[in-house]
């Protein structure tokens, strides 16, 4: 799934974007939309209660799409991803890279929120608008792999490379999608690729290790996973998801001899 942090970049471009379309509105729906929009860093409480009082007559999607913002503050990922949706459908006086952008991020909420299904739907409607866009395509990917649909979901991502060929994070889903079917050669050369353009090395090395030992390179899967559970280090020094995550496959796979060596 996408990382909050770069999530909430994508809504920080949306927010730009609305203030354009509502500027077209009126300034007075701009600056309702800007107020909402900063309660919602501070307060994201009172922004979603501001926001409730405006959606009854506005026509602009503003309402909607700061709600989600307030939502995504709160955490409450599902309710974003329906208040972005609404905002791209009901939203007046947009274009299709708007709409498009919109679906998408209802998207990415639904990642969060662990719904692959809706995640799917929401995406499938951003290409709707953009056919060949290749951010959309790896999203859509994303999902396809949550809901256990790697067929599908290498579809999607092998079009998402085609289109733009420097998408680091798009050789590493590659890679592991390879990996859940069987395409053991091409999941590592996929995932060389993807460390070649200097990739996190964290969940490249993680995602290395499972195809190592997949191809009876038991040495070389130890060799990686180690080296994550030494990087992925919390602040206050405690082990970070993805070094837990090496220390279970450690453990479930019965290689805790050869780590004592």
């Amino acid at each position: 799934m996408l990382p909050i942090t770069m999530f909430k970049n994508q809504l920080l471009s949306a927010v730009l974007i609305f203030c354009c379309v509502l500027l077209q509105a009126g300034p007075a729906r701009a600056d309702m939309y800007q107020r909402c929009v900063a309660l919602s860093e501070q307060d994201p409480d009172a922004a979603f209660d501001l926001a409730l009082e405006w959606e009854a007559s506005d026509l602009t999607g503003g309402a909607f799409h700061c709600a989600g913002l307030a939502l995504t503050a709160l955490g409450l990922f599902d309710a974003a991803a329906g208040r972005f949706q609404q905002a791209a459908h009901h939203g007046q006086n947009m274009n299709d890279v708007q709409r498009a952008m919109l679906y998408q991020q209802s998207g990415e909420a639904w990642l969060l929120a662990g719904r692959g299904d809706e995640a799917v739907a929401a995406f499938s409607k951003a290409l709707g608008f953009a056919p060949q866009n290749p951010s959309y395509l790896y999203a859509r990917a994303r999902g396809l792999e949550l809901i256990e649909k790697p067929d599908e979901a290498l579809v999607d991502v092998n079009a998402a490379i085609t289109f733009d060929p420097t998408n680091s994070l798009a050789y590493l889903l590659r890679a592991r999608l390879e990996r859940q079917v069987g395409q053991l050669a091409d999941a590592a050369r996929d995932i060389e690729t993807a460390i070649t353009m200097r990739i996190d090395m964290v969940p490249a090395q993680l995602e290395r290790g499972l195809i190592r030992f997949e191809q009876d390179d038991r040495e070389g899967a130890l060799e990686d996973w180690r080296a994550v559970i030494a990087a992925d280090v919390e602040p206050d020094g405690t082990p970070g998801f993805a070094s837990k995550t090496a220390s279970r496959f450690i453990e479930e796979l019965g290689l805790q001899a050869e780590t004592a060596r």
